[in-house]
């Protein structure tokens, strides 16, 4: 499994600014560096990042699937959520 490696004090002083600076108060930021956090803390667990488009997940939607492996792949892709395509 590919692995994330985040320095804890790095980590916990950007949650402090989000949290309590009034000039980088950032609730979702805040929220998504608590998560990180979080797994972090649960350090034995495995984690798997699944990204979401509205409706559409990767492990039910074809399309979605082959539009995050180009963004892997460092394509310039857009998703187009009314068509459930990526756009043209």
């Amino acid at each position: 499994m590919d692995e994330l490696r985040i320095d804890e004090v790095l980590l916990n002083e950007c949650l402090h600014l989000l949290t309590y600076d009034e000039n980088m108060q950032h609730r979702g930021l805040r929220n998504l560096l608590e998560m990180v956090a979080m797994a972090g803390y649960r350090y034995r667990s495995n984690y798997r990042v699944v990204l979401t488009h509205g409706d559409f997940e990767p492990d039910f939607d074809e399309n979605y699937a082959h539009y995050l492996d180009l963004k892997a792949q460092g394509e310039d892709v857009k998703w187009d959520m009314k068509t459930g395509r990526m756009k043209e």
